[in-house]
């Protein structure tokens, strides 16, 4: 947190209203799973959301770079300014 520590955000009901946001997001099924935890110092606040059981749940995470990386290239080929069987080192010489 920028300002204050976890006890001050903790006593102002910070955590509890962004824990809330997350809440809602799971119930109107924005989110099937979430974990929320911050630390500072001998502080915690940790809550689990949805299909996370714990606190501690792990989540497998997906890059999301390739397919992002493919769509501008298609839009390069709709456009006309790329062709899929040009070679890689026509636009990256370096390669």
């Amino acid at each position: 947190m920028a300002a204050g520590n976890l006890r001050a955000a903790l006593e102002t009901g910070k955590l509890e209203e962004g824990a809330r946001l997350i809440e809602r997001a799971v119930e109107e099924k924005k989110l099937r799973a979430a974990t929320l935890y911050v630390s500072r110092q001998s502080d915690s606040f940790a809550r689990a959301y949805g299909e996370a059981k714990a606190e501690d749940a792990i989540f497998l995470i997906a890059s999301i770079t390739k397919p992002m990386a493919a769509a501008g290239v298609m839009r390069l080929v709709e456009r006309g300014e790329m062709a899929l069987p040009d070679p890689v080192h026509k636009y990256i010489p370096e390669l």
